[in-house]
């Protein structure tokens, strides 16, 4: 074992640590970089430069396997240094690769391992520090910390205060800080990869990278660049750079490092590193372990490194090198190892460095020869490895060299799914099938044998951590799943509520970022808001129409009247506080509410003409009032945070509105102090040179910028945990696992927001520049040649909204195409893609996923056994799947009331569903909407005209003076669009209520403005009939004198006929001599206009004959199905037998979709309604059906007992 002491592993600066500078706080002043340069050591106390030996040098080496590389690092590692107790440094490329090595040197290092003879893995890894590229060159030039102020946060300051001090504004740009920010970015991005252009320009030099003169729309830059380095007063990190490479080559510099360093793993390093690098080899031994996807493509680049010297810049366009890959993923995918290898293998030629090839040695042999694989994965792998290109598509008459596709091989499987919850569903029953798998009666693949990678695990982390819990009870296991990098957002409650609250700054206030914000665990904590109460908040911003803005001040900034008093949070708030209070009458009358008349005493207004939400008491009171206190909150921190202030002041009133709205357990404090954290780090980066930016600047600038920080900084890494790994494709680059996993691969991969126009490395790439798509396709590369045994690659194939086949992603089109040119299958029918690929049915409850074989293998796919019933039942849809397939036992019921006996001539089968079963159907909520309403859908316009046909009834002839009122109230409440849309809908409502008014004056003269009673009933039926039940009680609503009166915006159907007939049948039954008569006034069933149906009994004798029918009606639909269906037994009664199917089939609300029928019948086709034979009970009638019967059962009493009679 290394007997050294245990050392923490080093983080290092992320960016940096992929090849990019960083922003972190720290400073270098010039006066030290001076010291360098006039040969004096700034740091006393650190240790004397080595001495070089003959055998100091740059070594590089390369293998194939990234396990090749870690053994020779364990090799290296083996031999101690002459300081014992001294560190090793080793510096990688992410954190997943150092936990994968950590975890390999372990195996190799310790009391049993030693170097090269191997070892059993019960070693460990003690005094050995990982550190990112960026942190090996700081060290390596003596600086503690990135060069201010030249990192990015400093220098966006920096370029605000050069553009703000500008004289006359000739480089024409804001001073915006977004847009300073975005300058900042692409200078860092500049010195890192372009340091000579960046040096021209500080001589004076307005050219690119290959030393051209800009146009003259791009010359703004380099003259930015010269004021900076005027402004900042120090030499440029580039400048600065350079010299100290210098001093470091010719050891007038002392390297902050150990005799030796490694550098491992690294797929490309940026010109003034490998600058650095190659200094620092004068003193130490710098060994650089890199992999290469090809060695045969590697030797190629070596010799023509050998007879091609390598000038940069060298332009992507005149890249020769593009040509030694023969394999076409090669060409693509390889391009920027290719690249980065030719940097690589060009410094290393022209610094006469040792060059070594470790691991697996290639012979021409296993170039030109047969493959030997196996299995598809094998045969890509080796093909990619050898560069050797797919033979592809014979010719005709020629032999097929492609290889033949095994119906067992599965090492390569694409999976198609709908949408991103879908693949994380999938995903998890493949997972779940590999951990099933078994060799020799133990278990193939555990957990931490499979690795998920992703282009976006901030959005598919949840998904899939959702999905992995799985439901234990129903079959479906639960995976244990590590999401590795989350963002800082994603693992801190309080940092992602403090990034919610940032977006509404905005001052829109929409209604689902409210109730999303209000949802947030700190300040639902804050605020007391459960489950419950959030429920209850949503339903009440439905109810009162809130769809965005704080205020009337807030539709005002948008041009937006500020008397509207509606849709706004304070308009609903204040109706929900103004109901509170007079929901207790004493309290309604201490605030002076009081009815104008009993006309509108349905029309309520507290103070300030505001409807109150009614019924709002009890625990209600106290939702309301915190959603109050939330509001309240909200709109303090807002003016807060809308004002312009410094960077502190801003800063601080941003730390106290999160106090304020914020609430976490004791034991979570950490979460409310990485806010504080990243707020210190804001206010450190507003500096320029020394001096604190202290001028007031524009609160939305701050915001975005604490915004960014927020969203884009990393987490805390995780790995090795012997879970699932779920990560970027980035944190987990060529670490090898024997299941990897794709999934999200869907759009254009890697295209991120674009380049901008102004962006110089876009519009001459380079060797060696790095750029989303190429990256992207690199890292599907070490994707695929990291897998072990198996390749799951997880893919959106259609629309989920349309339903229409998509087109693959690019990259995987062109993986695509190489297999189909690589194997071919068994079956010559299907291409060898269509024969792995999976393609998924869009719910998980598809028959498809249940069905042995269907999918992939000779099981089932599907783990999921509730997901199976409803499969099985889908499947058995139909008659035989009715909630009752058989009678019940009768009741017994002495009492019926007069509702249950309208319901069952309306719905029999809510009868018996819902009144004897005690099914209750759910409703849907309906959700907010951000939006403002400029219409109304049909049942809101029918609750506006319903509404105002009840005042007007009560009003009468003075509706005129109450018209105001009613109107105002309706928006008040927000129930009517707002402004003319608002008009055109009151307007559209009063015509048709006048329509509906003059057929009722026309029928009921002046009784149309009576007060209609309610008729209570209590008729003996045993006395008038003869059966039970022996009573119908009730009351007959909407009497009007001896007029019962129906009158809706509705549309007359045959239901609402029944309904009078049988409320009048009660009537009379109740008080034979009254002479009543029912009117039914609505919309006609088809069409506009109004229709009047007239209705009265043919005396009084027959009304217990009507109540004889529906109650036995009432009885058999308690305890069995009866296909007393009013629209469709009334067309088939006049023999309209085509308007009896549309009535059952329609879907704009046919009987046969109606929610209760198919609940009971299931979904029973009209034909076989039609052909269902009467029951040996039915005796009534001579038709041949059931439901003819029932026509003549009902439709026949009907004709016998009423008088009908329609007008129009």
């Amino acid at each position: 074992m290394r007997g050294r002491a245990p050392r923490a592993v080093g983080a290092g600066d992320r960016r940096r640590g992929a090849g990019c500078r960083g922003s972190s706080s720290g400073s270098t002043s010039r006066a030290r970089r001076c010291s360098h340069v006039a040969g004096r050591d700034p740091h006393p106390d650190h240790h004397t430069p080595w001495v070089r030996s003959s055998t100091v040098t740059l070594r590089l080496t390369v293998a194939h396997s990234i396990v090749d590389l870690a053994d020779r690092l364990a090799d290296e590692l083996a031999r101690p240094l002459a300081d014992p107790f001294a560190t090793e440094l080793v510096a990688v490329p992410g954190d997943g690769i150092r936990s994968w090595l950590t975890s390999r040197l372990g195996r190799r290092l310790g009391a049993t391992g030693g170097g090269t003879g191997g070892g059993t893995g019960d070693g460990i890894v003690a005094n050995v520090r990982f550190v990112f590229p960026g942190g090996l060159v700081r060290r390596a030039l003596g600086r503690s910390a990135p060069s201010e102020p030249w990192s990015v946060g400093p220098l966006t300051w920096a370029v605000r205060e050069v553009l703000t001090a500008e004289p006359g504004g000739e480089l024409g740009i804001d001073a915006d800080l977004v847009r300073c920010r975005a300058i900042a970015d692409l200078f860092d991005r500049y010195a890192l990869h372009r340091p000579l252009m960046i040096r021209r320009w500080e001589n004076g030099d307005d050219v690119d990278q290959s030393n051209v003169p800009l146009p003259a729309h791009l010359r703004w830059q380099p003259a930015l660049w010269r004021l900076l380095v005027d402004r900042l007063g120090a030499p440029s990190d580039v400048e600065a750079t350079a010299l100290e490479a210098v001093d470091l080559a010719a050891g007038r510099l002392v390297p902050d490092v150990p005799e030796r360093v490694f550098l491992v793993g690294l797929t490309g390093l940026p010109g003034p590193h490998l600058q650095v690098l190659t200094a620092l080899a004068n003193q130490i031994d710098v060994h650089v372990l890199a992999p290469a996807p090809s060695l045969v493509v590697w030797e190629r680049l070596r010799e023509h490194s050998r007879t091609v010297p390598l000038v940069l810049p060298l332009m992507r366009d005149r890249d020769e090198t593009v040509a030694l890959a023969a394999h076409p993923l090669g060409r693509t995918w390889g391009r920027a190892a290719r690249e980065a290898h030719l940097l690589l293998v060009g410094t290393a030629v022209e610094t006469d460095a040792s060059i070594d090839v470790t691991g697996e040695t290639v012979t021409d042999e296993a170039v030109t020869g047969d493959s030997s694989s196996t299995t598809l994965l094998e045969r890509l792998q080796d093909d990619l490895r050898l560069d050797r290109p797919p033979p592809g598509p014979p010719a005709d008459g020629e032999p097929d060299h492609r290889m033949v596709q095994q119906a067992h091989d599965h090492s390569v499987q694409w999976h198609t799914c709908h949408g991103s919850a879908r693949q994380a569903e999938v995903l998890r029953d493949a997972v779940a099938h590999l951990l099933e798998e078994q060799v020799d009666r133990r278990p193939r693949y555990e957990p931490r044998d499979i690795t998920v990678l992703c282009p976006d695990p901030g959005v598919f982390g949840p998904l899939v951590d959702a999905a992995f819990r799985g439901d234990p009870d129903h079959g479906v296991p639960m995976i244990p799943l590590r999401v590795a990098d989350r963002s800082l957002r994603q693992q801190n409650p309080v940092l992602d509520a403090a990034a919610s609250l940032l977006d509404l700054l905005d001052g829109r206030f929409r209604v689902s970022d409210v109730l999303g914000f209000a949802a947030l665990e700190p300040v639902a904590r804050r605020f007391g808001f459960g489950p419950s109460e959030l429920e209850m908040l949503s339903a009440w911003a439905v109810e009162t129409h809130v769809h965005w803005g704080a205020d009337a001040a807030s539709q005002a900034r948008v041009g937006l009247p500020d008397d509207l008093g509606a849709f706004t949070w304070r308009d609903g708030l204040d109706q929900l506080l103004v109901g509170a209070v007079m929901s207790d009458p004493a309290m309604a009358a201490a605030a002076g509410h009081v009815p104008a008349d009993d006309v509108m005493s349905e029309v309520r207004f507290g103070p300030g003409s505001t409807v109150p939400v009614p019924d709002v008491e009890g625990d209600a009171v106290t939702v309301a009032g915190a959603l109050a206190d939330l509001l309240h909150e909200l709109e303090l921190a807002t003016r807060a945070l809308t004002t312009d202030a410094t960077v502190e002041r801003w800063c601080v009133a941003f730390a106290d509105a999160a106090d304020a709205l914020f609430e976490v357990a004791d034991v979570d404090s950490w979460q409310r102090g990485d806010l504080d954290h990243e707020l210190a780090g804001v206010v450190a980066e507003a500096t320029v040179g020394d001096h604190p930016v202290t001028a007031a600047l524009p609160a939305d600038q701050i915001a975005t910028l604490v915004a960014d920080r927020l969203t884009g900084r990393p987490g805390r890494v995780r790995f090795g945990s012997g879970s699932v790994t779920l990560s970027s494709l980035t944190a987990q680059r060529g670490v090898p696992s024997p299941v990897v996993c794709l999934l999200g691969l869907d759009g254009d991969l890697g295209t991120g927001s674009g380049a901008a126009a102004h962006d110089l490395m876009a519009i001459s790439p380079c060797v060696g520049d790095r750029d989303p798509r190429g990256e992207m396709r690199a890292q599907l590369l070490d994707a695929v040649m990291a897998a072990g045994d198996r390749l799951l690659i997880f893919s959106n194939g259609v629309d989920v909204r349309t339903n229409a086949p998509m087109p693959a992603a690019v990259p995987l089109a062109e993986l695509a195409e190489v297999i189909d040119h690589t194997v071919r299958p068994d079956h010559p029918a299907q291409s060898a893609t269509r024969r792995l690929t999976i393609r998924h049915p869009r719910h998980p409850w598809a028959e498809g996923n249940f069905v042995a074989g269907a999918l992939v293998g000779d099981g089932p796919w599907g783990f999921d056994r509730a997901a199976r019933a409803a499969a099985l039942s889908r499947r058995r849809q139909g008659p035989e799947l009715a909630l009752v397939t058989r009678s019940l036992d009768a009741t017994s019921a002495e009492v019926v009331t007069l509702a249950e006996l309208v319901e069952v001539v309306c719905n029999p089968c809510r009868t018996l569903v819902n009144r004897r079963l005690g099914v209750s159907l759910p409703r849907e909520a309906v959700p907010p909407s951000d939006l403002l309403p400029l219409e109304l859908d049909t049942l809101q316009q029918w609750g506006i005209k319903a509404s105002q046909l009840g005042v007007r009834r009560a009003a009468g002839a003075g509706w005129s003076r109450h018209q105001q009122v009613w109107e105002t109230a309706q928006r008040r409440s927000g129930a009517v669009p707002p402004l003319v849309a608002g008009d055109r809908v009151l307007a559209s409502a009063t015509s048709a209520v006048d329509e509906l008014m003059a057929a009722l004056e026309h029928e009921c003269g002046l009784l149309a403005y009576a007060v209609p009673e309610s008729v209570p009933v209590d008729i003996d039926l045993a006395r008038l009939i003869g059966h039970a039940p022996s009573r119908v009680v009730g009351a007959v609503h909407g009497v009007a004198g001896d007029v019962v009166v129906d009158i809706s915006p509705s549309r007359v159907r045959a239901e609402r006929v029944l309904s009078m007939w049988v409320r009048l049948a009660a009537l009379v039954a109740a008080d034979p001599a009254r002479q009543a008569r029912g009117v039914v006034i609505g919309r006609p069933s088809t069409g506009d206009g109004v229709v009047t149906h007239r209705l009265s009994l043919r005396g009084p004798e027959v009304a217990g004959e009507v109540l004889a029918v529906v109650t036995d009606l009432h009885r058999r639909a308690s305890c069995d199905t009866v296909p007393a269906f009013a629209r469709t037994t009334r067309c088939l009664h006049e023999g309209d037998l085509a308007g009896a199917r549309s009535q059952w089939t329609s879907h704009f609300g046919g009987e046969g979709e109606d929610e209760w029928v198919v609940m009971a019948l299931g979904a029973i086709e009209f034909d076989a309604l039609l052909g269902e034979p009467p029951r040996d009970d039915e005796p009534w009638g001579t038709a041949s059906s059931r439901i003819g019967r029932w026509t003549e059962r009902i439709w026949g009493t009907f004709d016998r007992t009423a008088d009908w009679e329609q007008l129009t």
